[in-house]
């Protein structure tokens, strides 16, 4: 059988979305690499459940800006002591031996947060697998139906700066460009990152593709198709649909979730 790359969009805790993707796509172990496109966790009942899906698929990812928080999560409990622990978890912080050994808890970290529950829950091995999935991931022009690089990564790129000099927040968080060409997450704002990355890089490069761009995070655009960029977030956990992007044959794969 020939061999299938198939990049995943965000999956988002929904275990039996992927499992009936899986399924509908014939996936085969043996010939099938997969590749998620990050936010493998939270908003869906069963994040913990996807991680250890995708461990045992041996599955690749890149880091999602829901990812991310658990991960940030997970680090900061992993630097405090049992009994900051412990002054954490206490119901009651009012008290003051409680208050003297409460830890300082990140500004951007939110304890009322599903990421705090999903971070204290997982396993070593799970968050491991998590961390370990980097912000970019490129695959090779030979395996490309068109012969190019493929960049994957969660959310887009700023269209300013050179693939290898994307910023971390950019890569995990921007949904549209500012009209001065400030990433933004918000789309209520400018215009989308997508949009502005086709037309300037269509005038730097007008007769050849040179990469392509694969991304998730924006389930309110769906599936996103332009000549440098697919975006293919189709909203699987809002029981939409889960979208696979077949690198060897530009073949794209929406599964109802």
């Amino acid at each position: 059988k020939r061999r299938r790359t198939i990049v995943v969009g965000d999956i988002h805790g929904n275990l039996e979305g992927f499992n009936g993707f899986l399924k509908k796509i014939k996936y085969d172990s043996s010939a099938d690499v997969l590749i998620l496109a990050g936010d493998l966790v939270a908003k869906g009942p069963k994040s913990l459940k996807v991680i250890d899906k995708a461990r045992d698929l041996k599955a690749k990812c890149v880091r999602g800006n829901h990812d991310d928080k658990v991960i940030r999560w997970r680090g900061f409990l992993d630097s405090l002591s049992l009994q900051e622990l412990n002054a954490l978890d206490a119901e009651d912080t009012n008290l003051d031996d409680d208050m003297e050994q409460q830890p300082h808890i990140p500004s951007d970290l939110d304890k009322n947060s599903e990421h705090y529950q999903i971070a204290r829950a997982m396993s070593k091995s799970q968050y491991n697998y998590l961390r370990n999935c980097p912000l970019i991931l490129t695959l090779p022009r030979n395996l490309s139906i068109h012969n190019i690089p493929i960049h994957v990564v969660h959310a887009g790129i700023d269209p300013r700066r050179d693939i290898l000099k994307q910023k971390p927040w950019v890569l995990i968080n921007v949904r549209n460009l500012l009209k001065d060409g400030t990433p933004s997450r918000k789309k209520s704002d400018g215009e989308g990152w997508a949009n502005a990355f086709n037309e300037m890089h269509g005038r730097r490069s007008p007769t050849k593709q040179d990469f392509l761009v694969v991304y998730g995070h924006d389930a309110g655009r769906s599936l996103n198709v332009k000549t440098w960029s697919i975006g293919i977030d189709s909203g699987c956990v809002y029981g939409r649909e889960l979208t696979g992007y077949v690198v060897e044959t530009g073949k794209i794969l929406s599964v109802s979730c």
